[in-house]
């Protein structure tokens, strides 16, 4: 990575095709130049507290972060991929509910939660205006049951003024068209991974399940 390259930050928001991007980003450059979050072994702490030098060296941080990570960097831009979010939370419900190995797989299906149920949890911060929250960079939200108007207006600010492109889950293709092009990539081939097979579609859904999520996630829509 020459000086006048940026760090490339991609802000991985849960259940967006997320995963089938990071395939694609370690297609593209080196492995030692790639830190990758992972909780309980590289966390964003753990990056913060390497050295400015160590920091620098990496062509690119990604996972299941917040926005700010760039201020411990000389420079550096961000991508991401939202999603619909009705789509999306049913998307993680079904992924959790189907998924022995995921954290809250137990308190899913052993309490044999309804998606309504999940919702209304709070188990799950990422289910009520979970986008929002990641983009705003306010931490400090997931210890909250409530998102505001200030963390939407900061997301809408930060996807402006720090993001070198915004893809959609929904544009999957063509939003890694637009990665290639800003980013110089060599290749953008992929398999689909981490996907959820056979849930419910949003027209199989009770129209009283859709407003609930719609309710849960006003902020997120506002923004998507």
């Amino acid at each position: 990575m020459t000086p006048s390259q940026p760090s490339l930050i991609f802000l991985h928001i849960p259940k967006t095709g997320g995963r089938t991007l990071e395939k694609i980003i370690e297609h593209n450059y080196p492995p030692q130049f790639i830190y990758n979050v992972v909780p309980g072994r590289n966390s964003i702490m753990d990056f913060k507290a390497l050295p400015d030098d160590a920091r620098n060296q990496y062509q690119v941080i990604k996972g299941h972060l917040f926005f700010g990570v760039h201020t411990c960097l000389s420079k550096a831009t961000y991508i991401t991929i939202l999603r619909e979010p009705v789509d999306r939370i049913l998307s993680n419900y079904y992924f959790v509910l189907r998924n022995p190995k995921h954290a809250l797989h137990k308190k899913v299906a052993g309490g044999k939660l309804t998606i309504e149920k999940y919702l209304e949890s709070g188990v799950n911060p990422q289910l009520e205006n979970g986008q929002v929250r990641m983009l705003s960079g306010m931490e400090e939200s997931v210890l909250s049951e409530e998102s505001t108007q200030e963390m939407l207006n900061l997301a809408k600010g930060h996807l402006v003024r720090h993001f070198t492109v915004v893809g959609l889950t929904e544009r999957f293709n063509d939003s890694l068209l637009l990665l290639k092009k800003h980013l110089g990539w060599k290749t953008i081939d992929h398999q689909v991974l981490n996907a959820t097979p056979n849930r419910p579609s949003k027209s199989e859904m009770a129209s009283s399940t859709l407003k609930l999520i719609e309710k849960y996630n006003q902020l997120d829509l506002d923004l998507y």
